[in-house]
């Protein structure tokens, strides 16, 4: 991080700039969801290079990596790059009416404060990530003494008990094994037989690599998903698979897939908007995330209609009712929404481009974030409910810890909060011995108190079994560091 409040001529850059690349990122990407955090992360890279770039330098520079940013959102991959018009109107773009927007001064000094916290593993590369660990290394050993002229406060001489940091990835090949019924390693053969020629009553997990996307049957049998195209990537989400493993969905633009393990079918359905998440409903039906607009595909009538809540937010259990985790936004506490299931049937029906439905949560609770918790509430990822508790992935960038050598600045959380807002744990990846994290990728419940998450770096993502309670850590099972992975529930 990067000490002091920002300079005034970069917050004058963030007030003139901010408006346009906000604006050019949302045409960009199709849809706005990721649009206010990847802008954040890409004025943060420009502040650790701000006294080096020339000024007429400082615009591409930060316009080049808001596109990088936002390259796995977009809608159309193949699209034209990112361009601005500086002197366009500053446009506000949220969320159904519900602004993601910070004001230029407060998005400028957040930036400027979480320089360097790189979110996506993508910026991780080649000598870049030399570059980068050395960069948080140096910058994440403040004295804990603060300069007299310093106002930054000195890092806390312990650890919130509510969290705890993972190993490095050197240590999690020797955790204890935990037995769920999975294989110590998910790697489909080069060669498998087709879902079609061989049907499986139930999948025990869906494998996604450059090869083709597979499924794992109950008799320990790999068979390849025909129809899926294995050079488009990002088939396998992890809520992808349903919770009784017989029905797999995947989508892409304008597209939905049903891959049916006990016939062996694998359905098309076109379907307008773009699918970036989908998560199967206890009733059979999906719901997907698209952006800005979020739809619920019922596969009995073919039909669709909108939402009126955010689907890449919801935590979906066994219950009828939905959860959704609403972000930190412009300073306010992140909070727990739960609709009730009617919501998903709330008029008008519409078509799926109509207007989008009335409708509210039955019970709104805030998550207490007190100073050492503050940086959470800036979720990522698949969010998953089992009785009154709720994990997801969030970004820990911001988050100050006990100065170590060897260590650096936190990266990422796997944060488990309840239905009234209490924080009930937070596992922390941070960069360790210049060992840069990928971001968590939590994979469901276990039981009442596990979590099943992917930890580790780009090179080694095994799947640990994370107990809540005692803060036990258990492997599962290894796969490919560049393999996706999606399981049923284990209840």
């Amino acid at each position: 991080m990067l000490e002091g409040s920002p300079p005034e001529e970069y917050v004058d850059f963030v007030s003139t700039y901010a408006g346009p690349l906000r604006q050019a990122a949302t045409a960009f990407v199709g849809h706005d969801q990721q649009t206010e955090q990847a802008l954040r992360e890409a004025l943060g890279d420009l502040a650790t290079r701000w006294r080096k770039l020339a000024e007429g330098r400082r615009l591409p520079f930060v316009t080049h990596r808001l596109e990088q940013n936002l390259q796995e959102w977009r809608e159309d991959p193949h699209g034209a790059h990112l361009t601005i018009t500086p002197d366009g109107d500053t446009v506000q773009i949220g969320l159904r009416g519900r602004a993601f927007v910070q004001p230029p001064a407060e998005l400028a000094a957040a930036a400027w404060a979480g320089a360097g916290a790189i979110r996506r593993r993508r910026f991780l590369i080649g000598g870049g990530a030399v570059a980068l660990a050395g960069l948080f290394a140096v910058s994440s050993r403040v004295s804990l003494t603060p300069a007299p002229e310093s106002t930054i406060e000195p890092p806390p001489t312990s650890l919130p008990k509510l969290v705890q940091f993972a190993p490095e990835p050197a240590v999690l090949s020797g955790l204890p094994r935990r037995s769920t019924g999975l294989p110590a390693q998910l790697t489909p053969p080069v060669s498998a037989p087709t879902l079609a020629g061989r049907p499986t009553p139930r999948a025990l997990a869906i494998v996604g690599n450059s090869e083709g996307v597979y499924a794992l049957g109950a008799d320990g049998e790999y068979r390849l998903l025909q129809d899926l195209d294995p050079s488009i990537p990002g088939w396998v989400q992890p809520s992808s698979l349903s919770a009784d493993g017989t029905r797999a969905a995947f989508g892409q633009r304008g597209v939905i897939f049903i891959a049916d393990m006990p016939t062996g079918t694998v359905r098309r359905f076109e379907v307008g908007g773009y699918h970036g998440q989908l998560t199967w409903l206890p009733d059979g039906r999906l719901l997907s995330a698209g952006g800005a607009r979020s739809r619920v595909f019922d596969v009995a009538t073919v039909s669709v209609r909108p939402v009126a809540y955010d689907v890449e937010s919801v935590a979906v259990g066994s219950g009828p009712d939905l959860v959704v985790l609403d972000p930190t936004i412009a300073g306010r506490a992140p909070t727990v929404s739960v609709w009730p299931a009617s919501a998903t049937d709330a008029e008008p029906a519409g078509p799926a481009d109509g207007p989008l439905p009335t409708g509210a949560p039955r019970q709104v609770r805030a998550i207490a974030v007190g100073d050492d918790l503050k940086w959470i509430g800036y979720w990522d990822g698949t969010a998953w409910l089992r009785g009154d508790l709720i994990v997801r992935g969030c970004n820990a960038g911001s988050m100050r810890v006990p100065v170590k050598k060897g260590y650096g600045t936190p990266q990422f959380a796997t944060v488990v909060v309840d239905l009234a807002g209490k924080v009930r744990g937070a596992l922390v990846q941070q960069i360790l011995n210049t060992s840069i994290p990928s971001a968590p990728v939590v994979l469901g419940w276990l039981d009442n108190a596990t979590v099943l998450v992917r930890l580790g770096d780009p090179t080694y993502r095994p799947l640990v079994a994370w107990d809540v309670n005692t803060k036990a850590l258990s492997l599962v099972s290894t796969l490919p560091a560049e393999d996706r992975v999606s399981l049923p529930s284990f209840s």
